[in-house]
């Protein structure tokens, strides 16, 4: 609430309340009862909440780059192991290897270094959260705003294992199919 009667009255009166989401419906409620101009935090603040989800939409974007990177490198990998082990699966295949045990050799091979992988990013994480709190920004802000959020966590080690799978899969699949009398032949 802004007031301009002079510097013998309140200039400015803040009003806090729990629930932000409820800043607008306490603006209409305090317009009523008073004659001073009331703006809620919402209102005077959308750059500030423009800006933070803009930030939160950057960083989902930039995350989910960095996935769609690591399943593309982690099914190369194995692509070209397939491609490399053409002759052994061959052999494989010929002695009573079926085609699901081809895949369970591959995706075995993926999910060992997709859990290392894990593993490392969540050793990575943990540090650059530890670092980064210790970063002092500002006086207004005081030390990095960043916190160990453990939803974050299991919902990276989920899509870290399900993107790791499917990396593995779709290669290990392709494998499966191999005939090794075409691959004798050769």
């Amino acid at each position: 609430i802004i007031g301009e009667l002079g510097p013998s009255y309140v200039n400015e009166l803040c009003v806090k309340i729990k629930d932000l989401e409820k800043a607008e419906e306490m603006e209409a409620k305090l317009s009523k009862v008073t004659s001073y101009k009331v703006e809620s935090w919402t209102k005077y603040n959308e750059t500030f909440r423009s800006e933070a989800i803009l930030r939160k939409l950057i960083l989902r974007f930039v995350s989910s780059t960095v996935i769609i990177v690591a399943a593309f490198g982690i099914y190369n990998i194995l692509n070209m192991t397939v491609s490399q082990k053409i002759n052994d699966i061959a052999i494989l295949k010929a002695i009573g290897f079926k085609g699901r045990d081809i895949i369970q050799i591959f995706v075995s091979q993926a999910m060992t270094v997709g859990f290392f992988g894990i593993i490392g990013g969540i050793l990575l994480g943990l540090l650059m959260v530890k670092l980064l709190r210790g970063y002092y920004v500002s006086s207004d802000v005081g030390y990095f705003p960043i916190y160990y959020e453990l939803f974050s966590f299991i919902k990276g080690i989920a899509v870290g294992f399900i993107v790791t799978f499917m990396a593995g899969y779709l290669p290990a699949r392709s494998a499966s199919k191999i005939d090794p009398v075409k691959i004798f032949r050769k």
